[in-house]
């Protein structure tokens, strides 16, 4: 061993020594400024579980009467060996961050037995882990949980399961689900009505339909900052005015152009919009606004297919939208002119000069 070396571990082992001291004179339950007890605050500081094996002191700090403070607790792993955390040991009440896969847990109603033991906790992951049903669980339950995002990936959820979770997270702010069969869920929320102020949806392959999603629209268009919509099928899709919007995705979703316009108009706040693999570029008559819609106003029906100014516009993306010649030039002509704006045509055009620059190198 070198100099360099052993001078370096000296270090670490008085630092250690140095905190292994610190522990020792502080009692590990002195409130903090957040309410709660020392430890807690410290290991979510250090994020780590390292500190366990070091000595009987540290492990001391690792509990809370007697149940051990696990900042995260996962059962995501890539095997069904696990290991995977064993509820009854640990202080469910410091848990933030729930994490749930396809093993660890027998049922639905483990899993969601879980989610309600660490009612504190801030964000709930969920990948392949199977919840059907759960809503049923929760459907007399006057539990609130402290969640600020959920995720659910493949799971199973039924309508019933998503609003009845939405119904118990009042602080709700995120919201991101791909691969759950959603259909009817406006009407559901509609009938739940969640008090959460929801900022950011992410709903991904969830067969939402145009209902559906002006329904999540009209119930959070005071608070909603960033929608993303995935291969679900909007066709006709209308929705109230929406203030604060600034992120708008509808990607594969079966729009028309007369659906994208009367959208836009509707969002006057938005810096980003996205609107991919939609056929904006066939052109419909100003007849096919349907009157009779509730949402759609005299002014929107008087304008027609014509894109809004969108003079918050920073930049937009409108590749394999079908767009020819024309359509482009008739939205950058429409769109504020500090937007940059995509198209097929840009990204071939691109293409061309690099591969013209290649052969002449």
């Amino acid at each position: 061993m070198d100099a360099s070396e052993s001078s370096s571990k000296r270090q670490r082992l008085t630092a250690c020594d140095d905190l292994l001291g610190l522990l020792e004179r502080l009692p590990k339950d002195l409130a903090t400024p957040r309410g709660g007890p020392l430890n807690v605050f410290l290991l979510r500081f250090l994020e780590s579980q390292a500190l366990a094996a070091c000595c009987k002191t540290t492990l001391d700090w690792m509990t809370d009467e007697g149940r051990r403070i696990l900042p995260c607790f996962s059962d995501e792993c890539r095997g069904i060996k696990g290991p995977f955390p064993i509820l009854e040991r640990v202080a469910a009440r410091h848990v933030d961050f729930v994490r749930l896969g396809r093993y660890g847990r027998e049922d639905a109603p483990e899993r969601l037995h879980v989610i309600t033991a660490c009612s504190e906790a801030s964000a709930l992951r969920c990948v392949y882990a199977k919840l059907t049903g759960i809503g049923a669980h929760l459907q007399d339950s006057t539990l609130l949980l402290s969640l600020r995002r959920l995720r659910f990936n493949d799971c199973g959820l039924e309508l019933n399961d998503l609003s009845q979770l939405l119904r118990c997270s009042p602080q709700l702010e995120v919201l991101d689900v791909f691969g759950e069969t959603l259909a009817g869920l406006g009407e559901a929320l509609l009938s739940q009505a969640p008090v959460c102020k929801l900022q950011a949806v992410e709903l991904t392959d969830t067969g939402l339909t145009a209902a559906d999603a002006a329904a999540i629209c009209q119930l959070f268009s005071a608070s909603l900052r960033s929608v993303h919509i995935q291969a679900s099928d909007l066709h006709g899709l209308r929705v109230p005015k929406m203030p604060v919007l600034q992120v708008l995705s509808l990607h594969d979703c079966c729009l028309s152009r007369l659906d994208a316009v009367s959208v836009a108009s509707r969002c006057p706040a938005v810096e980003v919009l996205t609107l991919c693999g939609n056929a904006l570029g066939d052109k419909e008559e100003e007849d096919e606004f349907s009157p009779a819609s509730p949402l759609s106003s005299p002014m929107s029906r008087a304008s027609g297919c014509r894109w809004p100014a969108m003079p918050a516009l920073l930049r937009a993306d409108f590749r394999t939208c079908g767009f020819d010649s024309d359509d482009e030039e008739d939205l950058r002509n429409s769109l504020p002119e500090k937007a940059c704006l995509e198209f097929r045509t840009k990204i071939a055009n691109e293409q061309a000069v690099a591969g013209a620059a290649t052969a002449g190198e």
